[in-house]
């Protein structure tokens, strides 16, 4: 569509507006190679965090603030509005690295549907987590922070599925890993810096981590992908050896 953009950068916010500034420094005030916009669905928070935003080229920003139900759907509505070509989602806090993002060529021709570098977890200095093998990702998930999703990916294989209130992302991206016909590529660049302190880091997704298992032996079932099968093993003889070990610990 003619009025497309590169990339839009979708900030769900509540009761954090102190720290967006921090975040929307690091995208505004850096030399960017590519066109962009910046999406914060807010719930409703009580703590006036347009006193930040207002700060920043309102032009580029899309503030929303209304009532939600979760992280997710928050998500969602900004996939909804979004204009970019690509989207990424930050929290209130983290930092978008643009000098590694001008890198990243977003060419269509290429007919990428995911591409995703590492992140920097600023709470102790770690870069999180180079290059992802369906196995690697059984076992833990791929940093929001640090995903390029296409546009077209949500129209064509739906939205992060709210049922999951702190795992949706990592319920989507097994999805998409499973499915061969979609082209995900790594590029080997720290795209972000996690602040943490989020949901993730304090609340368990109890609904998926306690039909962890099962969810990824139905979604491999379901995908008849021959990859999938072959992890499928491997991470299921992983699993029963981390019970094991649980069990005689």
């Amino acid at each position: 569509m003619s009025d497309r953009i590169d990339l839009s950068i979708i900030i769900p916010n509540f009761n954090s507006g102190k720290f967006l500034e921090n975040t929307l420094s690091s995208i505004f005030l850096k030399k960017t190679c590519f066109s962009f916009e910046v999406l914060i669905i807010d719930n409703n928070s009580s703590d006036n965090p347009f006193q930040y935003v207002k700060k920043f080229p309102l032009e580029s920003i899309l503030f929303c603030s209304d009532k939600d139900n979760g992280v997710y759907e928050a998500m969602n509505k900004g996939v909804k509005l979004a204009k970019g070509n690509w989207i990424i989602f930050l929290g209130a806090g983290d930092e978008l690295k643009v000098e590694s993002v001008n890198q990243i060529e977003f060419n269509p021709l290429q007919n990428l549907k995911l591409i995703y570098g590492n992140t920097l977890l600023l709470k102790n200095k770690k870069t999180y987590d180079g290059e992802f093998s369906l196995l690697k990702l059984m076992k833990r998930n791929i940093s929001h922070q640090a995903i390029f999703y296409h546009h077209s990916l949500f129209l064509e294989n739906g939205s992060f599925d709210t049922e999951y209130r702190i795992a949706a992302d990592y319920m989507y991206n097994l999805k998409v890993f499973l499915n061969t016909s979609i082209k995900v590529q790594y590029v080997p660049l720290v795209v972000s810096h996690f602040l943490g302190g989020g949901l993730s880091d304090i609340k368990r997704d109890d609904l998926f981590q306690e039909n962890k298992l099962l969810l990824i032996n139905k979604l491999v079932l379901k995908s008849l992908s021959w990859n999938g099968f072959i992890s499928l093993i491997s991470y299921n003889l992983y699993y029963l050896k981390k019970f094991i070990q649980f069990r005689i610990g």
